[in-house]
């Protein structure tokens, strides 16, 4: 499983992508204690409030010598290559928006012996002409007061104990872009590989269109880093992504419903999803096969905003993968339905993650032969807007099958 709060999952070497929710803002804090032994008042922070402004303007504006101004001298190389990254990925996609914000509470995370405060700082972007939502990070920033003026001096204090910060593709590498109607492809891989990997989603954007019966956004942004390890570094995973072809993040941010930024009665929204390809793998299968991997990543894409907390992973995977292959209707003909092993989508080996995948579809199209074809999606739907409560995803899905299906779970699995 991914290492980051909101997981990125999957699509195994003869499957797919999956999600889970988690994340968060929580409500303001005046003051906390700096780890060097400072307190940290409210003008401290609303002096590193006007910081981050700046650092804001700066990349908005291209400014490198603005971004410049607002790092210490002596700044960690990391943070130095970073920004100059972030500058030119700006540039380079056309961001609606970027933000850098502190997140609240604020909590001193600083490491003995650091020259400053360590605080979590909430990155937020849009990709103009893709992203519906935001696509919100975490990075973790040193805060140095020196001649009585705050500064950044490192982004890194906190890699030692696995907290790495959320980078984008753009910002850990030198990138190329390139842009079709109703997607970016963003890599460094070969600009021409990635003019064709734009083609491959051209034809897996019409393909997906005619299979999926909800309105959905309609746009994607792909990232494709050349080998495994830009993988691992873009998403740090704890799963070994070596087993896969293709990832799509589903975060969620959680949000205060007295905020006045919750666009729904659920407690969180969904941030703009990214499909992250292993090129490795994804680039060793044949023309067909790429396509499909696509349909079942959009399938993701498309379906996130109907997700929640509470929904199986194998509803994710089995959903895609249903959708890919045309949304098949299979009659039980008094057959169990069987719901996949969960733990084997992370833990199995290639050919055990094929079949729990294989599985997942079977019972989609079961749903679909029994209780009609649209039957997979609204359960997917009503799962995901279920409220966080007492008890398993497993007791939300028995609830939802019983209420939505009339039939007891217990009766579709031991038929």
């Amino acid at each position: 499983m991914i290492t980051r709060l909101a997981l990125a999952l999957l699509i195994a070497l003869g499957g797919s992508a999956g999600a889970d929710l988690g994340r968060g803002a929580a409500p303001h804090s005046a003051s906390r204690t700096a780890g060097t032994g400072e307190v940290l008042d409210v003008d401290d922070l609303a002096e590193i409030e006007a910081l981050l402004d700046a650092r804001v303007e700066a990349i908005l504006a291209s400014d490198v010598d603005a971004l410049a101004l607002t790092r210490s001298p002596s700044a960690a190389t990391s943070l130095v290559e970073a920004d100059s990254r972030t500058i030119r990925g700006a540039t380079l996609l056309g961001l609606d928006l970027y933000s850098e914000e502190l997140a609240y509470p604020v909590v001193d995370l600083s490491p003995p012996g650091s020259p400053g405060p360590v605080l979590a700082v909430m990155r937020t972007h849009r990709i103009s002409a893709i992203d519906a939502t935001d696509h919100v990070g975490y990075v973790y920033l040193t805060f140095v007061l020196e001649g009585g003026e705050w500064s950044i001096a490192a982004d890194d204090a906190l890699t030692e104990l696995g907290l790495y910060g959320d980078r984008a593709l753009w910002e850990l590498a030198d990138v190329e872009v390139v842009r079709g109607e109703r997607s970016v492809v963003v890599g460094t891989v070969a600009r021409t590989r990635l003019v064709e990997v734009g083609g491959l989603l051209d034809e897996a954007l019409v393909r997906f269109d005619r299979e999926w019966t909800r309105p959905w956004v309609g746009r994607v942004a792909v990232m494709v880093p050349s080998d495994l390890a830009e993988v691992e570094r873009l998403l740090r995973p704890t799963v070994d992504v070596s087993k896969f072809v293709a990832f799509t993040t589903l975060d969620a941010l959680l949000v205060r419903v007295d905020s006045g930024t919750d666009t729904s009665d659920r407690g969180w929204n969904v941030v703009a999803p990214r499909i992250v390809l292993q090129e490795s793998n994804f680039g060793r299968r044949s023309k067909e096969r790429q396509i499909e991997v696509f349909v079942h990543e959009l399938a993701h894409v498309a379906s996130v905003q109907s997700s929640g907390p509470m929904t199986p992973l194998w509803m994710h995977e089995g959903l895609a993968d249903w959708v890919t292959a045309e949304r098949p209707t299979t009659g039980s003909d008094g057959d169990a339905v069987v719901f996949p092993d969960l733990h084997l989508f992370r833990t199995g080996s290639v050919s055990q993650i094929g079949s729990v995948y294989d599985q997942a579809s079977r019972t989609m199209a079961q749903l679909a032969g029994s209780f009609g074809v649209d039957t997979p999606i609204t359960l997917f739907e009503a799962v995901g807007s279920a409220h966080l409560v007492p008890g398993t995803s497993d007791r939300v899905l028995a609830d939802t099958v019983a209420d939505l299906l009339g039939v007891d779970i217990s009766d579709l699995a031991g038929r």
